[in-house]
């Protein structure tokens, strides 16, 4: 008996290529939000409520629910432990081999040292992609950037969340210098049961570190914060060009001697 599966990985890749996103009317962000399944808030509050004890018992119940709020057939992707490299400007470091990544951004080949070799890898990235043909780099855009970490629910207040928002911060000051991406791009710490947002404003990072809220309060918020993300996203199919700042790159190439 032969079985047959559609769209099978059998077929070449360009027989895969799915068909252009078709627009479809948005649902409001509370509606969205009230979409979510029941088990995937209760997977996910279960997992923070719960005396684990290592981060990436985490990963699984977040990834659910990021990918229940951005979905699959809006050509939404989560990336877990994204790899986010320096941007450079072109035409300032002649000589090196550079490459363009799916996000806009230029990069120095693999042969460079120092400080432009730094890479860091938020615990989610949340990208719409664009699809494009095997003779055409990749594209995606960047809509959103997710890090959690461990916190004893108990103590939250007394926790000291400096490292955790420096890091938070150095991802998205990261993604200012990539151009494909939200130009007032949003990106949430997750400790315990409360949540921090970031976001880009005139490609400076701003946040309030005093403005932690309760992942379990009224009205879900984090739920709809994101879920606004995704409907804003949802019938995107070209590529968003964010402006970009290398003040502040172009101080480290003159300090890393580049």
């Amino acid at each position: 008996m032969t079985i047959t599966i559609q769209n099978s990985l059998e077929l070449p890749l360009a027989q895969l290529m799915p068909a252009p996103l078709q627009f479809e009317t948005p649902p409001s962000s509370i509606q969205h939000a009230n979409s979510i399944p029941q088990f995937v808030k209760w997977n996910l509050k279960r997992v923070i409520l719960a005396d684990v004890h290592y981060e990436h018992q985490l990963y699984g119940p977040d990834n659910t629910y990021l990918h229940s709020i951005f979905p699959i057939h809006r050509n939404f992707s989560v990336i877990p432990q994204a790899l986010l490299r320096r941007a450079i400007r072109t035409g300032r470091l002649s000589g090196l081999n550079v490459s363009t990544g799916s996000t806009g951004a230029t990069h120095v080949g693999r042969d460079a040292g120092g400080i432009m070799k730094i890479k860091i890898y938020p615990d989610f990235l949340v990208v719409k992609v664009v699809p494009t043909s095997e003779d055409r780099p990749r594209t995606q855009q960047v809509v959103c950037v997710v890090e959690i970490k461990l916190g004893d629910i108990s103590a939250v207040g007394d926790v000291d969340t400096s490292q955790a928002e420096a890091q938070m911060l150095e991802y998205m000051t990261t993604l200012i210098n990539h151009p494909f991406r939200d130009p007032n791009l949003k990106g949430y710490l997750i400790v315990a049961d409360k949540y921090l947002e970031f976001r880009i404003e005139n490609n400076v990072v701003v946040y309030d570190p005093d403005g932690w809220i309760g992942i379990f309060s009224s009205g879900d918020p984090l739920t709809v914060a994101l879920s606004n993300i995704a409907v804003a996203e949802w019938n995107r199919t070209t590529m968003q060009v964010a402006p970009v700042a290398f003040a502040m790159m172009a101080a480290e190439l003159v300090a890393g001697g580049l």
